[in-house]
Order: structure tokens, then C-alpha cells, then sequence
């Protein structure tokens, strides 16, 4: 999943975007997991400013892809 930032605001707030239906604590994991992008770089800080134009993505889960379970 991807969202481009249309304001200046928070990584979570972007998240709170792209993924409305997901809590609030799975958005502050994803960001630990190392799941984010923010213009193809991992951001590892929940409270990162994102500026408007940039890329925010939400990557797979790495352990899906370790244990062989991600069907493309």
C-alpha cells in the first residue's frame, strides 16, 4: 500500500490515512518492523514529519516472506 503526503504531517498520521481501519499501535509496530518507506528509505521514528509530495509505503511483513507464506 502507498499514499503520497499531501501536507506536512506525522509518519502516524499519514498511516492513520493510508490504513484507516488499522489501530493505532499496529501502525507504531509496522514503523518498528521496519515496514515503512517514506520515499523508498526505511523511517524507523513513528513521529517523523512527512512533507507534502513525499511517499509513504507500507511494506510486507518480513517474517511472511521468510517462512514462504507470501503468494504474488
Amino acid at each position: 500500500m502507498k499514499i503520497r503526503s499531501s501536507i506536512d504531517q506525522t509518519l502516524l498520521e499519514v498511516l492513520a490515512e493510508l490504513s484507516p481501519e488499522s489501530s493505532k499501535t499496529s501502525q507504531r509496530s509496522w514503523v518498528k518492523e521496519g515496514r515503512i518507506t517514506v520515499d523508498g528509505q526505511v523511517v524507523k521514528s513513528p513521529t517523523a514529519i512527512v512533507h507534502a509530495g513525499q511517499e509513504v509505503a507500507l511494506g510486507v511483513r518480513l517474517k511472511l516472506v521468510e517462512e514462504g507464506k507470501l503468494r504474488i
